[in-house]
């Protein structure tokens, strides 16, 4: 009875890989239509890789180890459509497109990437270890955007 389990577990491998390789082959085709398609284009290379990621490529091949990982990181991240939809529907009282979640989705990243490497910045600056600390965070939106979220301004009545 065993024999025959890993026979036909084999047998189900075997099917998935032959099936996987003729997905493969048929987006390969696909490509290769794409590009005879747009050859008239003087522009084509006759690689697959589009010029704008062969440059991305190289400057991947660039980075240093941490700094490495620290890109797959930030490639890996991102907020739920679903958390973004709630904040957005609750701020504009209204369902939104879907392309529009997904750029405030991008352009969240990029805030909260930058107030991370800002902050990661500053505590290496007052020479602190560890997980960064709300100062950190606050200290760093204050050097990007001049101001200090959820603070009042005191102004003297005789200035």
């Amino acid at each position: 009875f065993e024999k025959q389990s890993t026979d036909l577990n084999q047998k189900s491998l075997d099917e998935n890989l032959i099936q996987n390789e003729k997905q493969l082959d048929q987006e390969e085709k696909e490509i290769e239509n794409e590009e005879n398609s747009s050859s008239s284009d003087s522009t084509s290379n006759s690689s697959h890789i589009p010029p704008n990621t062969t440059h991305l490529l190289q400057l991947v091949d660039q980075l240093s180890e941490s700094e490495l990982v620290q890109y797959e990181s930030f490639r890996r991240s991102g907020f739920s459509k679903a958390l973004i939809k709630k904040v957005v529907n609750s701020i504009l009282g209204q369902a939104c497109n879907p392309n529009f979640l997904i750029a405030i989705s991008g352009i969240s990243k990029v805030f909260v990437g930058e107030m991370v490497s800002k902050a990661k910045q500053i505590q290496k600056n007052w020479k602190q270890t560890g997980p960064l600390l709300p100062s950190h965070i606050h200290e760093a939106y204050r050097q990007l955007y001049g101001k200090m979220p959820n603070t009042k301004k005191w102004r003297r009545f005789f200035e």
